[in-house]
Parts: structure tokens; sequence; C-alpha cells
């Protein structure tokens, strides 16, 4: 027959090791720098609505409340004591830090937009170099409908 040999008294001395050994193990497991390397710990967090850039360069000044929100649509926060402002806000933070941020802010005049302010607008004219708002496009075609043909 045959029987297994243990040594109690050599066990019983590695066990403080082994104890030891696997509270390490188990700490270094539970530092922030691995579970950050880890990707499916954290998961993306998008607020807001992403900017399609041709709609960012569209919006100029003259254009009224109703094509403005045709282009970019409503904003998600109006503020209440401000009327004269829409600010469109677009951030994805992964892990509680911010990976990308785009903001833009629509000054209104009464109804009629006076000025266009943000990041998002260097962003879009990276992605769109060579955009031009179709109000510019066809400003000189419709002045040169109206002009008098020669005769």
């Amino acid at each position: 027959m045959l029987s297994l040999y243990f040594d109690y008294g050599k066990v019983a001395a590695l066990k403080p090791l082994f104890l030891t050994a696997a509270v390490l193990i188990g700490l270094n497991a539970c530092t922030p720098t691995l579970v950050e390397k880890l990707p499916y710990y954290k998961l993306d967090v998008i607020q807001g609505v992403p900017f399609d850039a041709q709609s960012v360069l569209s919006i100029q000044a003259g254009m009224n409340r109703q094509q403005v929100a045709m282009e970019l649509g409503t904003p998600l926060l109006r503020p209440a004591l401000r009327d004269d402002r829409w600010n469109y806000v677009y951030e994805i933070a992964r892990g509680g830090k911010i990976k990308e941020q785009r903001s833009l802010t629509v000054f209104f005049n009464g109804d009629i937009v006076s000025k266009v302010e943000g990041n998002a607008l260097d962003y879009a004219r990276e992605q769109l170099p060579n955009f031009t708002p179709a109000e510019m496009v066809l400003q000189p075609i419709v002045q040169a409908a109206s002009m008098p043909m020669a005769q």
C-alpha cells in the first residue's frame, strides 16, 4: 500500500510565508494603475450630441433660432436667466478623466445669431478645410440673377 508522507512540521513553518505571499499578490491586483489598464473595467461615458462639422460651420451671424435648431438641434440645457445664448457641449470621459471635449456657444441678439464661439469651430475647420456655407455660395448667384440683363 502506498502512503503519502507529509512532514506537518515543514508545512506549518511555510504557512505564514504562503499567507504573506497571498496577501501581497491580492493587494497588488487592486492597485489603480493595474485597474486602469483593463479595457473592460471602465466604459466610455459620452455626454451631449456629437457635432457634425458641416452643421457647425453652417451657423452664421444673421440666422434665426429656428435655422440654428434645424442645423444643430436645440441645446440640452438652456440657461434660465440668459436667453441670449445656446450652449452645446460634447464630452467623452473614461475612468473619470475627460478624453475629448468640444463646446459651441451661439449668441443671439433677439432671435438673430450675433456670433458663434467655441473649440468645436476649430475642430470643424480641421475636418473640412475647404468648406464654405451654402448661403455664401448662393449669395453671388442670387445677386447676379437679380441684376438686369444687358440688351
